[in-house]
């Protein structure tokens, strides 16, 4: 389809113009130099399409799967499960970051006044946070336990239930524990349970989780470094801390050193000292000494503790100053090499200026975007899951091109892996030149940043912004850039698409019509059988042209013609109803003669013998005939079609996910994904799910109901059910039932001037009318035509043999006739009409359709 249009559009052998329409492509670089200058655009000789690769020409559907692209090329939200996604956190949000900064706040002023209070002194804070410190912890289990995990799949879990069994296999249990301990403590004064308030010190292990989220958030090195070096620190001050209180807690018995040396009654001036006596031993002793032998023992173990920790924290800081040292090191060494170059070739101060400026620029924009080619370790991932990163990257700037948007996603994937590549630019650079013949023509995506596009002359100059591309003529034709495109913003974030790559991805891959066996055409097939329901051969027809006119799958047109044929089938049993009671369209019985109706109508269609025609290069082995068929007498080939028997209470459709996806979850099924949320979009997948749904109900708003209920692809399949329940109910059982009512008044709100009835109704009485010969009975010279559908029945007038008629209605054995010479219509019977021509204009829709399909 992509190259079809593609070479319709460049069919003749010279385009040209005068602005950007007459090229028929948007952006930066696609109009002609000036106002009167004549220039041929020739298309290059990979887009002909050859009779040697006719058949292999590349067709781009879009397909909806469940890889990362489908977020790329969607306007909206990624799917809720189970509509629970709104009540869980994802662990790098925003509000998660800031939650854990608070946790990390009071884990630290626990750590600081825990040990205080063992040691009785009191701070100020502690009665006075009490509550609220303990309502935070509270609500940190409901947090936690709604908190996102990743899957082994790479997508994310949003049931609330599993997160909550992920967290209750976890820590749930000690959070647990400590919560219940700071409420029993806000209700419990005995002295010896101020011990346990110990145990609260074991949050101290979330703070280093905290802090290494929140370096993963940060993009600066330094930044990452200095939280780093700050952390080491902070660490050390609450170990100090702990060993000062441990280290008073021993003075302040019988015979220690705070009666010893008497260092002051105040709680400040005792913790003062403990806390410069624990600092001490980091490199030697103070005035301060240990009296008893319990002192003398914590002593000297912490002593060799504080050996130990100097050389782990000395070498941790060092190797953190080196390496800060050697990010602003290295830069400065290279801009020192750069200065000594430029004096000594001469280059002007004002030159020498603009390189500076251009080269902090462009620092700064590195800075904010890491070079791939500087990840050493993206070398050691598989080359499927580069594509899938290169994919996340760069598929979001392609939405914006509508030639790129439709694209499958195997393609994109390629695209941006082999194709794309990113360009940093900064404030007064030129991307390209006019009159500049591009030496490797790229075609360019603006992602982040403004420019501006001027051309000599009249032309006012333009403004280019995020979303906007330029110079795609360079993926169809030897180019000239028509235009000069600079950098208006400080920097800029390109993509640049090589036009070779392009070209070469699209010869290689001829996609197998993946969507071509979808039920896009089935669910807007109703108009046809409404209006070709006098001529049931056609209707089949055109049911099947028009579907491979945007779907050249053999499986759908198929499916298309048994709609049809069913359709114009139950359209002719009312008319048939009406005409032989002269009174208003009968409703079938719903119980007995709906699922007799559907039964013998298969049979019927079975066969004939043309309902499945198709020509030849379409279904050449027959075998989506073979699979239409058995689809329609309810036989399941194998356990991947197990809902294909529809005469069932229940269609089995996670039997067929669970064995189209198999032991290594194979996400794809004749291009379509099998998972529950999208099942159906299989036309024959849809068209045995209305069959069930038929089958299981007895009218319009039930069989309706049924197949929407089926959940999948609820649409489209509704769209199915609803036009093969609504032509074997018919409108007025439609309106006599309360919840088809409210459906017909919700339809007012798109449908304010009523048009859908009245187009109906145009189709049904003004669509294509056969022509036919009249054929008088024997040993009649003419034909005679009937005021109603009998041949008892006053005359309405006669008609020599040979004249044409046009049929305008029918009945069981009766066709009404209208003689265009005369002005005369009546009812002859069937057999009256010697040969039948086809209905006016199907000739050139077949020829149409055909020929662009093939």
């Amino acid at each position: 389809m992509f190259e079809g249009s593609v070479a319709s559009f460049f069919s003749t052998p010279f385009f040209r113009g005068d602005s950007r329409q007459s090229l028929g492509l948007e952006g930066p670089g696609c109009e002609p130099l000036t106002d009167d200058f004549d220039y041929e655009f020739e298309l290059l000789s990979c887009w002909n399409r050859t009779a040697k690769h006719s058949a292999k020409v590349t067709k781009f559907h879009r397909l909806v799967t469940r890889s990362s692209l489908s977020k790329h090329f969607s306007d909206f939200p990624e799917e809720l499960q189970d509509g629970q996604a709104i009540f869980v956190i994802k662990p790098f949000s925003a509000k998660k970051i800031t939650w854990d900064l608070l946790i990390c706040c009071i884990v630290l002023h626990d750590g600081i006044v825990l040990p205080l209070q063992l040691l009785g002194i009191e701070v100020s804070t502690s009665d006075m946070l009490a509550w609220p410190l303990t309502l935070a912890w509270t609500v940190d289990l409901v947090v936690s336990s709604i908190i996102t995990f990743e899957r082994n799949d790479g997508t994310w879990e949003t049931r609330v239930r599993y997160t909550f069994r992920r967290y209750f296999a976890g820590s749930f249990l000690p959070d647990f524990v400590l919560a219940a301990l700071a409420w029993v403590e806000r209700f419990t004064f005995s002295q010896s349970f101020k011990f346990l308030r110990i145990c609260r010190l074991f949050r101290l292990y979330r703070i280093e989780a905290i802090i290494q989220l929140v370096s993963n958030n940060i993009r600066s090195e330094r930044a990452v470094l200095c939280i780093g070096i700050s952390g080491k620190i902070m660490w050390l001050a609450v170990f100090l801390h702990f060993i000062a209180c441990l280290w008073l807690s021993l003075g302040r018995q019988e015979g220690g050193w705070v009666s010893y040396h008497k260092p002051g009654i105040a709680d400040i001036q005792q913790y003062s000292i403990a806390f410069h006596w624990t600092l001490a031993q980091f490199h030697g002793s103070m005035e301060l000494y240990p009296v008893t032998v319990e002192e003398r023992i914590f002593a000297f173990c912490y002593l060799l503790m504080a050996y130990i920790l100097a050389v782990v924290f000395i070498s941790s800081m060092t190797s953190a100053m080196t390496r800060l040292y050697l990010i602003t090191g290295i830069q400065a060494g290279h801009q020192r090499v750069l200065r000594w170059f430029l004096i000594d070739n001469g280059i002007s101060r004002q030159l020498t200026a603009r390189i500076h400026s251009n080269l902090k620029a462009s620092l700064t924009a590195q800075s904010h975007a890491v070079p791939e080619t500087e990840v050493e370790f993206l070398q050691l991932v598989s080359e499927n899951l580069r594509m899938e990163l290169h994919c996340e990257m760069y598929g979001p700037a392609l939405r914006h091109h509508p030639l790129l948007a439709p694209m499958t996603a195997q393609m994109v994937k390629q695209l941006c892996h082999t194709a794309i590549s990113l360009a940093l630019i900064s404030h007064g650079d030129l991307v390209f030149i006019q009159g500049e013949v591009p030496v490797e023509p790229r075609m360019v995506f603006i992602t982040d940043g403004d420019l501006v596009y001027f051309r000599s002359g009249k032309f006012e100059s333009m403004s280019v912004h995020p979303g906007d591309h330029a110079a795609e003529p360079v993926l169809w034709t030897d180019w000239l850039h028509h235009g000069t495109l600079r950098v208006a913003s400080m920097r800029v974030r390109l993509l640049l698409l090589s036009a070779k790559t392009f070209q070469e991805l699209a010869q290689k891959n001829t996609c197998p019509e993946i969507e071509s066996c979808s039920q896009g055409s089935i669910m807007r097939l109703g108009p046809v059988p409404v209006a070709y329901h006098l001529v049931p051969a056609q209707a089949l027809e055109v049911a099947g042209w028009q579907s491979l006119a945007t779907h050249p799958g053999a499986e759908a047109a198929l499916c298309c013609r048994f709609i049809a044929s069913f359709c114009v089938a139950a359209i002719a049993c009312h008319r048939d109803a009406a005409k032989a009671s002269d009174a208003e369209l009968t409703v079938l019985d719903p119980i007995g003669d709906t699922r007799a109706f559907l039964e013998n109508h298969i049979n019927a269609f079975l066969q004939q013998s043309d309902a499945m025609a198709l020509p030849k290069k379409l279904d050449q082995d027959g075998s989506c005939a073979r699979r239409l068929q058995q689809l329609l007498m309810s036989q399941a080939p194998s356990r991947t079609e197990a809902h294909w028997n529809w005469k069932v209470a229940k269609l089995p459709i996670a039997d067929s996910i669970a064995a189209r996806q198999g032991i290594a979850g194979v996400d794809l099924y004749n291009g379509h994904p099998t998972i529950a949320t999208y099942f159906g979009a299989y036309c024959m997948d849809g068209l045995a799910m209305a069959l069930w749904a038929l089958w299981s109900s007895n009218s319009y708003s039930s069989a309706v109901r049924a197949g929407v209920n089926l959940l999948g692809d609820a649409d489209t399949v509704g769209a199915i059910v609803g036009q093969m329940a609504g032509a074997l109910y018919g409108w007025k059982q439609i309106k006599s039932e309360a919840f088809s009512e409210r459906c017909v008044r919700n339809l007012k709100y798109w449908d304010k001037c009523a048009e859908i009835g009245l187009r109906a109704a145009l189709l049904y009485h003004l669509g294509p009318r056969p022509r036919g010969s009249l054929k008088p009975a024997d040993g009649e010279s003419k034909a005679k035509l009937y005021q109603r559908p009998s041949g008892d029945v006053p005359l309405a007038g006669e008609l020599p043999a040979g004249e044409w008629v046009t049929c305008v209605d029918a009945a069981k054995d009766f066709v009404c006739v209208s003689h265009e010479g005369s002005g005369l219509q009546g009812w002859v019977p069937k057999k009256s009409i010697a040969d039948w021509a086809p209905a006016a204009g199907t000739e050139e829709l077949s020829l149409f359709v055909v020929s662009g399909t093939e």
